[in-house]
């Protein structure tokens, strides 16, 4: 992209696909690698030195989410049929963990696999695929389908976007559970479609499907 806004962009990379780019995730420990998922149910890597791209895993199933675990040795996809499944980049095993209860369009990793789809609910996992918490907001008319999630770098904050409004959780570590820290209500914002935190966690950037970009602080 350049150092400056005025400077030459070139493509240093290209992976091209014969089918659509459903998700994709670049790791911070993962420097040479980006992990993409496809609608055809397959996840790749892109390896930047080569610039191959290669199969990890296929599950035939239309791919929604894709995470990595704090780690970097684990990733994590959701797809369509509401199943979630972990591969192993150490030793290239594949299983499905977790058969959720709707499509698991958010999915973050940090202490606890975080899991929330278009039911109204937001569930806790453990690596395993145990439900360690939920919280359910089905009497709650003005929650729609939960469309993206993002946790911050230290995984002790996970914000999750949804209709005119999005959430954020806390870990409590001595507690050792989840808690519902904030609800931001965004009057006329419509469907949040794209999150991210900036590096140093104090600050949240909100993508609306009404081209709306914005930045919260996060205090």
């Amino acid at each position: 992209m350049g150092l400056k806004w005025g400077d030459k962009k070139t493509i240093c990379n290209k992976f091209e696909q014969n089918t659509q780019v459903t998700t994709m995730i670049w790791p911070l420990n993962k420097s040479n690698e980006l992990y993409f998922g496809v609608a055809e149910g397959k996840i790749k890597a892109g390896i930047l030195k080569s610039n191959f791209a290669q199969i990890l895993y296929s599950t035939e199933t239309y791919v929604v989410s894709l995470c990595s675990s704090q780690c970097g040795k684990f990733l994590l996809s959701g797809h369509i049929d509401q199943s979630i499944w972990k591969h192993s980049l150490e030793s290239g095993t594949t299983n499905k963990i977790i058969s959720f209860s709707s499509i698991p369009y958010c999915l973050s990793w940090t202490y606890s696999i975080f899991i929330a789809g278009n039911d109204s609910k937001v569930c806790f996992f453990t690596e395993t695929g145990e439900q360690l918490q939920s919280f359910d907001y089905l009497n709650d008319k003005s929650v729609k389908d939960f469309t993206v999630s993002r946790s911050n770098n230290s995984g002790e904050l996970i914000a999750v976007g949804n209709f005119d409004k999005f959430f954020v959780y806390m870990f409590n570590n001595k507690k050792s559970i989840w808690e519902e820290a904030s609800i931001k209500q965004i009057p006329n914002y419509f469907t949040i479609t794209a999150m991210c935190w900036r590096p140093d966690m104090s600050s949240l950037v909100t993508g609306s499907l009404c081209g709306s970009l914005d930045i919260f602080e996060s205090c």
